[in-house]
């Protein structure tokens, strides 16, 4: 064994320059595969907002350091995605931050459903909605100061 590497302070300056490679190709994304793809890291998960009775606001965000990436979405009616309800392609990068919105129409109303992203094999966890039934999409309000005016679907279900 070399013994300059076992010496307690270099250790630990050897142990914490590995955590920084880690860490910069968890955040930055990196080239790890031998034919130079990017790897794409889902790192800050999915979401989604504003449901609608026929529609649904995805979001996620791709860590990775590669300038622009073409990112599989779909919506399926069930968790292991057999019955795709819809799917499409959302571009995004540097200038976009790597953000992805997608606003998914033509759903059922009150069904849930599971949606995810991906890049090449990289899959992002899968996230659980479920569509506003058609019933309360949206109510007129009575008159105030600032004139007639919508509830937002969000607001009747809290």
């Amino acid at each position: 064994m070399n013994q300059d590497l076992d010496h307690p302070p270099r250790l630990l300056l050897r142990d914490a320059a590995a955590r920084v490679v880690a860490i910069g190709r968890l955040h930055l994304g990196g080239r790890d595969r031998s034919d130079g793809t990017p790897v794409a890291v889902f790192a800050h998960g999915v979401s989604h907002a504003e449901p609608r009775a026929d529609r649904l606001r995805l979001h996620s965000r791709v860590t990775t350091g590669v300038g622009r990436l073409d990112v599989l979405w779909e919506v399926a009616g069930d968790p292991g995605f057999a019955a795709v309800a819809a799917r499409g392609i959302q571009a995004t990068g540097v200038a976009q931050e790597f953000r992805l919105e997608v606003d998914v129409a033509g759903l059922r109303p009150g069904t849930p459903y599971w949606y995810r992203f991906a890049v090449g094999q990289q899959r992002s966890p899968v996230g659980q909605a479920r569509t506003l039934p058609s019933a309360i999409e949206a109510r007129p309000t009575a008159p105030s100061s600032s004139g007639p005016g919508l509830i937002r679907p969000a607001m009747l279900l809290a």
